[in-house]
């Protein structure tokens, strides 16, 4: 595990992380937020000058790939392409939407983990690469492969038919190493949540629902959640300096119905509560305890401190982890 935490994979994973809490900070889901930018006036001049793919500073491109994958292109060729990144990631996962309305639950004797879930990732397993190649241009095509298996990783383990912080962690992974070949950027910072991760919490919440999927490692009642992790870091960073919503509150049936389509910390509540029945303090001890927490600042100062060591540290989790060019587990290496 040491090797891991001082790896290149966690620096530029955590950095992530960080990079998307604070974009959210104070923002709702409704907020309007950019992505990149087309050139303002056609194409530029013939004789502009090629620049190297744009990259959130924590992720040079340049430890990421060969040399002869580090390619250049115009910045006319980079700004069309970026305006529909956004788009294709929310198409991609609206195909696997598409996918589990096709492949419905089997009757079984057993109540749990439904095998038609492993028909539905056969489908993925075969077209994962293909899908993602609809999201990356083909002058990084060579990424593809690579990229790919991110994306299977993200949906569950098709044996065991279960499902968590592991497969969620492979999809955070999965959209860092589409910012780090440069598909997405930092003004995509907040799409990236709003849109994109918060379309795979559906799907993903589709996916445990109908094949009812086993949760992968959970801590039953001790756990911050069943399948997931990342939204209430997110979410609770949405809810910093809310004039009216306060860590107390996320208990209250009636704030949690108005305002969940707006922040994704009371929509991963009113999930757990029409997934689990009896009082909320029973079954999910460790979100009612957070409840008591003075401010949304320290609920999610003390989530990102909860993420590094029971998810992030901890073995049954990372041993899933994959490690690749993009995602080396070197040290980590100065700039």
């Amino acid at each position: 595990m040491g090797k891991w935490k001082r790896s290149q994979a966690y620096a530029d994973y955590i950095g992530f992380i960080l990079t998307l809490n604070e974009g959210v900070k104070g923002k709702k889901l409704s907020f309007e937020y950019r992505v990149s930018e087309s050139l303002r006036s056609g194409r530029p001049d013939r004789a502009s000058p090629s620049v190297p793919l744009p990259l959130f500073p924590w992720a040079p491109l340049a430890s990421s790939y060969p040399r002869q994958e580090r390619l250049e292109v115009s910045p006319y060729t980079i700004c069309t392409r970026q305006t529909q990144a956004i788009e294709k990631l929310v198409a991609l996962l609206n195909t696997l939407d598409r996918w589990i309305d096709e492949t419905p639950p089997v009757d079984q004797p057993s109540r749990f983990g439904n095998k038609a879930y492993r028909t539905w990732y056969a489908k993925l397993d075969e077209e994962a690469e293909n899908l993602v190649a609809t999201v990356v241009p083909t002058h990084l095509a060579a990424a593809v492969p690579e990229v790919a298996v991110y994306l299977k990783e993200s949906v569950g383990n098709s044996t065991r038919i279960d499902y968590g912080t592991g497969h969620e962690a492979a999809f955070a992974a999965f959209l860092c190493c589409l910012c780090k070949i440069g598909v997405l950027r930092v003004d995509d910072q907040i799409a990236i949540v709003f849109k994109v991760f918060n379309r795979y919490l559906e799907v993903m919440r589709k996916l445990q629902k109908t094949y009812r999927m086993e949760p992968a490692g959970s801590q039953g009642v001790w756990g911050l959640d069943d399948f997931q992790f990342l939204p209430f870091i997110w979410g609770s960073s949405q809810l910093i300096d809310h004039p009216c919503l306060e860590p107390r509150h996320f208990v209250d049936e009636k704030a949690v119905n108005e305002s969940h389509k707006d922040y994704m910390f009371l929509e991963c509540v009113l999930f757990i509560t029409e997934m689990k029945t009896g009082p909320f303090a029973e079954h999910s001890n460790q979100l009612w305890n957070i409840s008591a927490v003075p401010s949304w600042s320290k609920v999610n100062q003390g989530l990102i401190r909860m993420y590094k060591a029971e998810c992030l540290e901890k073995f049954p989790v990372i041993q899933h982890f994959k490690f690749g060019s993009l995602l080396p587990i070197h040290p980590v290496t100065s700039c």
